[in-house]
């Protein structure tokens, strides 16, 4: 490819994309950029810049805000897609100005299976994806990362907030933050894979069945209620399906 521009989010898929660009084709043929924006979880950003930082990239940042966009406040069905097309025709924009005829983000194959109306943005825009292009699932980077020495080799993925919101329920700024505050609640008690669903004033906890004993025989339990209900949440539940990683799109047809 020769000049390639990468989206960078810091999670495992765009560091292990981001650190093959850079032994495969030198530093000065691979800029990183990082996208700062309001649907992240918080520090989010900030870890990302600091992580390309280490691994001696030329890194981009650009704020934007999905939430300028009624179709991404609104939480409809293509949420996704509207604001990954917001997002990626700005990369695009920064890829032209800087002569850099690829743009690359860390779609792994396994992506493919799920809903993923933002694919359809990234395609649009002719975003490449080598992962999902050489095949490699979730579990092909984490063991590729891991044999690369890349210290996020586990780190648990982190999708947007807007998922933490069922389709349809308007999103607000407020809502985000009281949510990534909440979710830093259960980080900060030791859970890792996990999300807090947000239905009106009630807060579902999604984590690991195993892990749901915590809740019933421990200190732990009333610390994260009050804790949760501090931020105003008026009910807090545990979901004794566990956690699933998009359990938002149950029901829901991509359209």
């Amino acid at each position: 490819m020769g000049k390639v521009l990468v989206a960078f989010s810091g999670g495992v898929d765009s560091a292990f994309l981001l650190q093959y660009c850079l032994d495969t084709l030198g530093r000065q043929a691979v800029t990183a950029v990082t996208i700062d924006h309001p649907l992240l979880a918080p520090g989010e950003a900030e870890e990302a810049l600091r992580m390309a930082s280490e691994m001696d990239a030329r890194i981009l940042s650009v704020y934007l805000d999905p939430l300028s966009l009624p179709e991404v406040s609104g939480n409809e069905t293509t949420r996704c897609y509207h604001c990954k097309f917001l997002l990626f025709s700005r990369l695009r924009e920064l890829a032209d100005q800087q002569d850099i005829p690829w743009l690359l983000d860390g779609t792994n194959a396994g992506d493919s299976e799920r809903m993923r109306p933002g694919m359809k943005a990234l395609e649009m825009l002719g975003v490449r994806s080598p992962l999902r292009e050489a095949g490699l699932t979730k579990a092909d980077v984490r063991a590729a990362a891991r044999e690369a020495g890349l210290a996020v080799w586990d780190k648990p993925s982190s999708p947007c907030l807007a998922t933490r919101f069922p389709y349809g329920e308007a999103i607000t700024r407020e809502d985000l933050i009281r949510v990534g505050k909440g979710e830093a609640v259960l980080r900060r008690c030791g859970f890792t894979d996990f999300r807090l669903r947000v239905h009106g004033d009630v807060a579902r906890i999604e984590v690991p069945v195993k892990q749901a004993e915590v809740f019933f025989h421990s200190e732990k339990k009333n610390s994260i209620i009050s804790d949760l209900k501090k931020l105003g949440y008026r009910f807090v539940t545990l979901d004794l399906e566990g956690f699933r990683s998009g359990s938002m799109d149950d029901g829901i047809i991509d359209r």
